[in-house]
Parts: C-alpha cells; structure tokens; sequence
C-alpha cells in the first residue's frame, strides 16, 4: 500500500480509537508488549547491526535498554495509568522558588525506589501552586504523522504512545532510514494495534515525510529530528519558498506541529573541595553522558562548564580524559559523523585527540571508528563553534567561566548557559554535597530548559517515562530551536512546563546508561524481562547486575 493510501485506511480508525475507553485501550497495550517483549532478540540484533556492535556484546547492553527496556517500561506504566494503579492524584506535591506547582512522579512505589535509589522526579507545571494535578481529560483525536528519529529506537514508541494515548490519535509512524532496520520487529511487537488499523508503519525518506505531513487527513505532526528537517517540512525545501512562506506566515503544515530538535547540552559543574574519589567518579559520569550511543543523542553531554579559579579544575579534566579513553570503542555508525567530527577537528587547534583500545565490541564490517575529539578552553559565547552546534559525534568541549566558589560560579553560569549555548532541550548539574540548597534550587529555576537534571544524565529522565521531555516552552514555527511542545510524561498530567530530576552526588551503583559498565548486556536482558512481567525472581535477576557493574 503506497503511505498516501496508508493515511486514507488509518485516518478511517480515527473515530473508533477515540471511542475506545481507556480499558480497552490499556488491554492492547498490554497485547503490544507481550508481543515486543517475543521479539525482543530480533530486535536488538537489528539495531547491533545498525550500529556496528556484536550483538553478543557487552556493549550491545545498551540496545537492550534504549530500545527493548525502556520500549516495554513505557508500555508497562502507560498501561498502568490507564489501568487506574497509577494516579496522577496520589502523587506528592511541592512548589518551585517561583511558586509553580511541581508534581513527584518518581519514584511512585517502593519497588522504583530500590531500582533507583536517590532518584527523584519531578514534572513542573505552569499552574500556580494552589492548583493541583489535574490529568487531560480532553483530547482532539484525528491522525498523528510520527516523523521517527534514526538513533534511538524506544524514541519511536514513547512518539507514538503520546499521540495515541494522550492526545488519542490514530498513528502513522515513518521510520527514519537509519534504523529502518527494526521495522521488522516493531511490525510485529504492535501488530495488536496494526491489526485494527489503528496503527500503520511506512518506510521513505524526508521528501516522503513532507509529502505526507501536507496531506489533508494528517491532523498533527510529530518529528523528532534536525532544525533543517523541521524548516524543511514546515517552510519548504528550497531557500526561495522558505523565504516565501515565511514572509506571509504560511507554513505548508496545516495541522498540529509538535517536534523534538536537539541541543547542546551542557554538563554545569559546581567547584569545591572534592575528594579524589568523587573527581574520579563524576568524570566517570560525564564521558559516560558523552559517551552512550556513540555520542549520537540529542541529550549528549557536548559543553562541560566549569569554574576557572576551582583548584581542582585541572584534576577533573585530567580525570575527564582518562575516562573517556577507558570507554570501549565504537563504530561512528550515524550518517555524517565524520564530516561533522572533521568540522571541529579543523576548528579548535586545542582539540586532543583521545582513542579507546577497547575494540572488541565493534562488529566486523562496521563503520569507522572515531577517537574522541575533546576541546578545553573553548570561549562561552553564541559564535563558537562548540556552543552553537551540536556534533553528534565523539565530540566534548569544555568552557570554563571566572568562578571559584559554588555561590560565584552558580551566579555566573547562568546568564551565559541560557544565552549562549544552542537549545533548551536539556541540561546536567554536578552539585555535591557542600552546595547551598537554596542556592541551587535558585539556579534550576532560572535555567532555561525543558529537562534540568541534578547529579545524572537527562538521558536516565528521558528513558524512564517519568518525565516529561521537549524543549523549554516558547518556541514557535519560525524559531523552532530545540522544539515545541513535550512527549514522554506517562501519567498525561495537563500543563506540563517542564521537569526536574535529582540524583545522588556518590550514587552506591554505576549508572545503566554508563558504556563501562561491566555488566550492561546482563543488565539489559534482565530489565528488559522484568519490564515486560514484574516479579519477585525476575527483581533479584535484575538486582545482581545491577549491583556489580
């Protein structure tokens, strides 16, 4: 069937869908990660030959939990709010310094609490503080386009879920043709909802998804993409019909248009008297926020920010160079890597050049493999290069703003991350311990961005469908920057301005996301079997690799 024909057949579920009580719509969910949790292997083989990795791997851990774990996680509590056995009411209220209404959406349960233990999440509301949680009871139905991305697989479900469940929108999904790979699985895993039409998967590249997002029965259209894709299908491709549109304000996308774009994403880090051990382990950290999927992420760790009059600034970067040099090597399997890499090669001459002589995990036949480029020094403002660009490669800068103490540095760094860095997407702190409370709760309400993580990677926030993700409001069609509108937020909460994530500074466990850890396909397997049909066995299976990473 052509994809015009394709929007005809699925735009005819519309109003059924939209008729369907929320049991009934939690009863097919439920059938789709029965059936992705059967495809599991297949899947993950798929994505590992993608991405140049041995599917036997430790490395290909990270496909079982980007794509398969946080796929069926996202299913899993999905269902559970449709179920009623998570309410949005039940959960704990607080306020931000500027009096908006935040909402504790993680951990919900004891269980979630020994999984991540000190992590706390919580989606931030545009409503003053008196109001409270109210769910969106109120949905338009139609179709939704989903314009899929190329680099992370689960990317494509957390998509479609919102569109289908929280907006209640019949889905025609376009895979992206990097990871058209999966289509196979992703057939089957939903074929509960493809069986009734509910849901429809086409292949094709940009020019088929601006001619499909025009199309008169399309309602809404998500992408989760580039600025360019995005100017493209909104404004048009060629420079003279852009122009055109722009001036008299027509874009060629009639419907609903949300996106996910991208950023630069900056990893603040708060001075003080650190112990060795904490200088080892949050560098540790952040090479593994840089590092995970090849550094192909939106929410990447691109700009370390540190302070220059911080003693121990030299040891953090020594120790910074040192962890991502431990890494295991990877495959720059992502179309374009090389050019973009070489882009900045050419323009820092500080740029070092960092290889990993762990090879084993990259398959044969793979793309080529790509030292890291790390650039210190690089001046914070708008022009530079590594500020207004996100490289989507083995890539990491680091600025340094005048700054010694925590009070100094965190009333300093603000201003110039809000102006000067490309996006709104996402942003890491690293505060330990001495850091005045006030003082940082202080910062994360001035910052300007759609998830604000504290001691993690917003990477942890995106997978765990707690959050809400997407740029920080105010982004129009002719300013699009890292985005409009949020996908993600599970418990569909209504009028969600953005979310704050909090993790321990010594977390007791090396970090899931982490390329290092030394059980992460074990990890994987296991908190991909645990998502798809929790139980006591399959919790202490979990545990153990999780313990002894």
């Amino acid at each position: 069937m052509e994809p015009t024909q394709t929007i005809e057949a699925v735009a005819a579920q519309a109003r059924t869908w939209a008729e369907l009580d929320d049991a009934a719509r939690a009863r097919l969910i439920r059938a789709c990660a029965a059936s992705l949790h059967a495809v599991r292997e297949d899947w993950v083989a798929a994505a590992c030959r993608t991405k140049g990795v041995r599917p036997n791997s430790n490395l290909a851990g990270e496909e079982w939990i980007a794509g398969v774990a946080v796929s069926l996680r996202a299913l899993r509590i999905y269902a559970e709010v449709l179920e009623g056995k998570r309410r949005a009411d039940q959960l704990p209220l607080s306020q931000s310094p500027s009096g908006r209404t935040r909402v504790q959406t993680f951990p919900y349960d004891f269980v979630e609490g020994l999984l991540m233990p000190g992590l706390r999440i919580e989606v931030e509301l545009n409503k003053a503080a008196e109001a409270t949680h109210e769910v969106r009871k109120a949905a338009p139905g139609g179709l939704a386009l989903v314009l899929g991305a190329g680099n992370i697989d689960s990317i494509l479900v957390f998509d479609l879920l919102d569109q289908l469940l929280r907006h209640k929108r019949v889905v025609v999904l376009k895979f992206n043709p990097v990871n058209a790979a999966i289509r196979a699985s992703m057939q089957r895993a939903f074929a509960p909802l493809i069986e009734l039409g509910f849901l429809a998967l086409v292949e094709g590249g940009s020019a088929v998804g601006e001619e499909l997002s025009v199309h008169p029965r399309v309602d809404a259209v998500h992408l989760t993409g580039s600025n360019a894709s995005f100017d493209a299908m909104v404004w048009g491709g060629s420079e003279k019909e852009s122009l055109r549109r722009r001036k008299a304000k027509e874009p060629r996308v009639m419907g609903e248009v949300s996106a996910e774009l991208g950023a630069v994403t900056p990893v603040l880090v708060v001075p003080g008297p650190w112990s060795n051990a904490d200088i080892r382990n949050q560098a540790q950290q952040v090479a593994a926020m840089a590092a995970h999927n090849a550094s192909n992420n939106c929410n990447a760790a691109k700009l370390v920010v540190t302070a220059r009059g911080w003693p121990q600034r030299g040891a953090f970067l020594k120790a910074l160079r040192k962890a991502l040099a431990a890494l295991p090597a990877r495959a720059s399997w992502y179309p374009g890597s090389r050019a973009r890499w070489e882009e900045f090669r050419t323009r820092y001459e500080q740029g070092e050049e960092i290889a990993s002589k762990q090879v084993d995990a990259v398959a044969d036949g793979a793309a080529e493999i790509l030292p890291w480029l790390f650039i210190p020094n690089v001046p914070l403002r708008r022009t530079e290069l590594a500020c207004r660009k996100e490289a989507f490669s083995p890539v990491l800068a680091e600025a340094a703003i005048s700054a010694k103490s925590p009070e100094e540095f965190l009333s300093r760094v603000i201003g110039p991350v809000n102006e000067e860095v490309f996006g709104t997407l996402s942003c890491a702190i690293i505060s330990p311990p001495h850091t005045p409370k006030e003082m940082l709760d202080q910062a994360i309400d001035r910052l300007e961005y759609g998830t604000l993580c504290v001691n993690t990677w917003p990477g942890l926030a995106f997978g765990l469908g707690a959050s809400s993700w997407g740029a920080y409001p105010g982004h129009t069609l002719a300013d699009a920057g890292s985005g409009i509108g949020h996908v993600h937020e599970a418990f569909m909460l209504d009028d969600v301005r953005r979310s704050i994530v909090r993790g321990p500074f010594r977390p007791s466990r090396r970090q899931a996301f982490d390329p290092g850890h030394r059980r992460l396909r074990s990890l994987g397997r296991s908190w991909a079997n645990w998502e798809a049909k929790p139980s006591l066995l399959r919790l202490a299976r979990l545990a153990i690799p999780a313990a002894f990473g």
